[in-house]
């Protein structure tokens, strides 16, 4: 059995690794691995590894990525040995459309696919793109940045933490922004959408585009709450849960 603990696009915050599905989740824009530090310890029989992009946490010196197509292409050649297990794929947000592109990439280039993708607080990649952020002056942008509410006062309060913290977003929102979305045939696997009542970023109708892109089964289930509605949620917690015990009992 694979161990993802050496390759520095893990992290891995103590996962023992022993349980019969590995969920490789994917953080939203400028967050890191550790937004799934609390994971392993609400999930059962599943072995979370949570992705680490570079320009953040331990990977802070690094260069973002800035083409979402060359992300997943070096993803996908970093994780191909451990998927030859049952594996799911979750992503919020701009870890959504890194999942979807690293789906169709090990697709095509492995000829393996995820028992299941879930996605999160991500419109269907076909939708209309919303104003661009990344190149908003600093006041207006972190007004943005605020309303989406994913962001603490403590750091929107803190020049110095915002210094740090304002490069990567604006660069991880200029990696949504230039991805440019191409048609392929629908995905084999089933795909799984979650969002929030009153997400300002996208809307259910949005969401549901998200059955064009499978061929397979699809659900989609909406909680309380705005675009970060999954964070400390557990009743989200319970229902991902549930979902991913059903495929460890195939």
């Amino acid at each position: 059995m694979y161990k993802p603990t050496s390759s520095k696009w893990f992290g891995n915050y103590k996962n023992q690794y022993h349980g019969k599905l590995k969920l490789f989740c994917f953080p939203y824009a400028g967050a890191g691995a550790s937004i799934f530090r609390n994971w392993p310890n609400q999930l059962s029989d599943v072995d979370v590894i949570p992705i680490q992009l570079p320009g953040r946490e331990n990977r802070y010196n690094e260069p973002p990525e800035l083409d979402m197509h060359n992300l997943a292409k070096k993803i996908g050649i970093c994780i191909k040995p451990y998927l030859e297990e049952p594996f799911v794929f979750f992503g919020h947000s701009m870890g959504a459309l890194i999942s979807f592109e690293l789906t169709r990439f090990i697709r095509r280039e492995f000829n393996i696919l995820p028992r299941l993708l879930i996605i999160s607080a991500c419109r269907a990649p076909q939708c209309k793109k919303s104003e661009p952020l990344s190149c908003l002056p600093t006041k207006d942008f972190l007004k943005k940045v605020e309303d989406l509410n994913g962001t603490s006062n403590q750091i929107l309060n803190n020049p110095d933490l915002i210094q740090l913290i304002e490069p990567i977003l604006r660069k991880d929102f200029y990696l949504c922004e230039t991805y440019k979305y191409q048609k392929e045939s629908p995905l084999e696997c089933p795909i799984t959408v979650y969002g929030g009542a009153h997400d300002s970023v996208s809307s259910e109708e949005e969401l549901s585009l998200w059955s064009k892109h499978t061929s397979n089964t699809f659900e989609k289930k909406i909680f309380p709450g705005g675009h970060f509605y999954f964070l400390d949620n557990i009743c989200f917690m319970k229902i991902l849960n549930e979902r991913l015990d059903g495929l460890v009992k195939l």
